[in-house]
């Protein structure tokens, strides 16, 4: 797995970040931090996430 950096679009509304982390953890990744100043969190993903799909995702960057 590979550490990441997941942020959302500003006017993404809050159940969408949570919608994120969930879809992570659901699919064999964790949780490594939120951040509280921007709408986002760090994870361990597994190379078979996709979030290309999510128009909430701003930034996936490792």
């Amino acid at each position: 797995m590979k550490s990441y950096k997941v942020l959302l679009k500003d006017q993404s509304p809050p159940d969408e970040l949570e919608r994120a982390k969930r879809y992570v953890t659901d699919n064999g990744g964790s949780i490594d931090a939120e951040f509280a100043l921007i709408k986002g969190f760090s994870a361990q993903l597994p190379e078979s996430i996709d979030f290309v799909s999510n128009r909430h995702i701003d930034v996936l960057e490792e």
